[in-house]
């Protein structure tokens, strides 16, 4: 007791404040309870708490009931719709606010003040922000008709040209920018170069659909859309200028792919289409055999392009494509300029077993189409297709610093020759001997079953792959026993047997 201050209360047994600690100690001690005169009506009139949850409160929705907050956060009517105007879906603005803001806490210093009203905070908002008519916006001269139906399919084409058409065109990153940039906003200028980007994503988009459906609906579109392209090149080419050469030396190019990408049909030899005697009639069978064919119907747009480029070349050289061309002319060496005579003279190629498989196949068409008393089987027109498409070979070979005959079709690495030297020897073809093809003559026939070799190196490209296995059995077809014999290498080449 001696260490106990004077002003040391002690609690002794049966004193008041004992008690008083007793009974303090025994009872929970309650919560502050905060009051508010901001709850619904229906919980006031029952005398429960209200939770004052938006849009509804608790109690309110847990008994079914309806909640004066629905009530007080309806928006007000609109005016009547015009009748062509569809309802809109989405909720009115003031609803919308209401349920984004009734589970934010907002400072207090950013809200309005409340405490002389019980409108919520939407009901301000939307009396601060005022909503347009939509009888106000069908007025206003900005307004878009909704009678002009969206060209979704278009949309789907260019989003799928955009994305994965364009990178599959070229492996060189520069060009694939070009496809990807440049082609669509000169399609923005040129109807025709739009409408081939949409056929040839169309194709690109049937080649690796899984539903047959899906797959014919886009073939579909992409032969209506190739047809309207054709239409309209063929206009603007009698019209060329120095303002659409660049438009047309694109399309053309489009052009060609599509035709690589196109279905193939029995009898097609891409340069020449079959036409059968009679619609049940197949093209390959005998009686159609010796048969001309026609000529392809993109065939007349490259040749027009040559005469395009020739006519234009500074222009195109100086315009969104002209790295194309630039690239095009770095990858064939500057074709004939480094050939006076039109042959290969690289002593590292006259080595080569293809250069000697060319040298045996002129001495053999030489001696045949000579003794041919056919005038039009002239031993000149096939020399010069047969330097051209060595030529070809040989700049595809040397592509990307490939040594000329250590490449083997069969072995190498798909998509290392640039397409430029691969198609430059259909783009360099006379039309002597196009009519050749036409026609049908085994010798013709022979030099053309050679280009097959070629193609196969482009077999990785989608609108590439199973061509060269197709001309090969369409040529197989066309031959008689002892020319097919003259096709030994390429088909050995290509790895290809007969299937019939």
């Amino acid at each position: 007791m001696d260490d106990l201050s004077p002003d040391t209360v002690v609690a002794t047994p049966g004193s008041p404040a004992a008690s008083i600690a007793a009974s303090s100690a025994s009872q929970p001690r309650k919560r502050r309870h905060f009051k508010s005169r901001l709850g619904c009506g229906t919980c006031k009139k029952r005398k429960i708490k209200c939770d004052e949850s938006r849009p509804g409160c608790g109690n309110c929705t847990k008994h079914g009931v309806t909640c004066d907050f629905l009530t007080e956060t309806a928006s007000p009517a609109l005016p009547q719709r015009p009748a062509s105007l569809p309802a809109t879906p989405f909720p009115s603005r003031p609803a919308m606010l209401a349920s984004h803001t009734s589970h934010i806490s907002h400072p207090s210093h950013l809200l309005p003040n409340t405490s002389h009203t019980s409108q919520p905070l939407t009901h301000s908002l939307s009396q601060q922000l005022p909503l347009p008519s939509i009888s106000t916006l069908a007025a206003s001269p900005d307004f878009l008709d909704t009678s002009q139906p969206l060209q979704i399919t278009h949309l789907e084409l260019l989003h799928n040209y955009s994305t994965l058409t364009s990178y599959s065109l070229s492996a060189d990153p520069v060009l694939r920018n070009v496809w990807r940039i440049n082609v669509p906003q000169e399609g923005f200028r040129h109807n025709f170069v739009l409408r081939s980007v949409f056929a040839l994503s169309a194709l690109h988009m049937a080649a690796y659909a899984a539903d047959p459906a899906d797959k014919a609906r886009y073939l579909q579109v992409a032969r209506a859309e190739h047809g309207v392209a054709l239409r309209d090149i063929a206009t603007a080419l009698s019209n060329a200028s120095a303002d659409n050469c660049s438009a047309l030396y694109v399309s053309a190019a489009m052009t060609f792919m599509y035709a690589w990408a196109a279905p193939r049909q029995p009898g097609d030899i891409f340069l020449v289409a079959a036409k059968p005697s009679s619609p049940s009639s197949s093209p390959t069978s005998p009686g159609n055999k010796n048969t001309p064919g026609v000529v392809a119907d993109w065939f007349p747009l490259v040749r027009g392009l040559r005469s395009i480029t020739e006519a234009w070349l500074q222009d195109i050289l100086k315009g969104p494509f002209g790295i194309v061309m630039r690239l095009g002319s770095e990858s064939l060496g500057g074709g004939r300029r480094h050939h006076p005579n039109g042959k290969v003279d690289n002593p590292v190629w006259l080595a080569t077993p293809e250069h000697a498989q060319f040298e045996y196949l002129r001495r053999i068409i030489h001696k045949a189409a000579s003794a041919d008393p056919d005038p039009t089987e002239d031993p000149a027109v096939y020399e010069t297709s047969l330097d051209a498409l060595e030529r070809s070979f040989f700049y595809s070979y040397t592509t990307v610093g490939r040594t000329p005959g250590a490449a083997n079709p069969k072995t190498s690495p798909v998509g290392l020759a640039q397409t430029s030297s691969v198609y430059a020897w259909l783009y360099s073809l006379d039309d002597e001997f196009v009519e050749l093809v036409v026609q049908r003559r085994p010798l013709a026939l022979v030099v053309f079953a050679h280009f097959c070799v070629l193609l196969r190196l482009l077999s990785g490209c989608w609108w590439m792959q199973g061509w060269s296995t197709h001309l090969m059995q369409e040529i197989w077809d066309l031959l008689d026993a002892d020319h097919r014999l003259w096709i030994r290498w390429p088909i050995e080449e290509l790895g290809w047997r007969p299937s019939r």
